[in-house]
């Protein structure tokens, strides 16, 4: 090993206790998220990103930063970063932990809570991710009289539906179906449609009893309707 690796290692070495981790538990950094408090499954309202975090790798752990990221789902772009500096975080404690506020527009977004230690490095085994629907049957720009997406019709339902919707001006459109995953079941409709009022049918045969959602968007534009499938 050459001198300067040999200075180095003994750098980190002394600088171990100071970044908060011990030479001894040096690899034992574990802060994990383990239950989401805020956001619900569906969310109507503004809200604080709220979770629960334990420390469980059994040492004490100096200025860690809790994180939560949300990201839409359709465009895989993320909406909103915050992070929460805490002093330190004793052995096997837990936390709870209150983000800033958040207003995304109205969609299916993926939200992940995670650690890190001062470094920065992820410290959480594993992130915690989850899925929900933000303002759903609200359009994020409503024009009245012209765009619309109409409650699914029946529901709830044991076979078929129809999905009614307006469109204001000739436009390009995405009619999708998601499950409460978030996971895409089926898209309905895509491309460029004709102004006026569209009708389009599902046929729910091949999926299993559930609630669902059905979501138009269109540049400017989007809403979202629950559907229950019975057996």
């Amino acid at each position: 090993m050459s001198r300067t690796m040999v200075i180095f290692s003994v750098l980190m070495l002394l600088a171990l206790p100071v970044l908060g981790v011990s030479t001894a538990a040096a690899d034992s950094l574990d802060i994990t998220p383990y239950e989401i408090i805020a956001p619900e499954r569906i969310q109507q309202e503004p809200f604080r990103p709220r979770a629960w975090y334990a420390e469980r790798g059994g040492v004490e752990v100096q200025e860690p930063s809790l994180i939560c990221l949300i990201v839409d789902l359709d465009s895989q772009d993320p909406v909103y970063l915050d992070s929460v500096p805490v002093w330190k975080i004793e052995p096997y404690d837990t936390i709870k932990a209150t983000f800033d506020e958040a207003d995304p527009a109205p969609a299916v977004y993926e939200i992940t809570f995670w650690a890190e230690n001062n470094w920065p490095i992820n410290i959480s085994y594993p992130p915690l991710v989850d899925t929900f629907y933000y303002k759903v049957g609200i359009t994020e720009t409503p024009v009245p009289g012209e765009f619309n997406l109409d409650p699914v019709s029946p529901d709830p339902t044991t076979r078929s539906v129809t999905v009614s919707f307006s469109l204001g001006h000739p436009t390009e459109i995405t009619l999708s179906v998601y499950d409460l995953t978030g996971k895409t079941v089926t898209r309905l409709a895509s491309g460029t449609w004709k102004q006026g009022r569209h009708c389009v049918r599902w046929n729910t045969s091949d999926a299993p009893p559930g609630v669902y959602f059905v979501r138009l968007t269109t540049p400017g534009f989007s809403a979202s309707r629950k559907v229950v499938l019975l057996n």
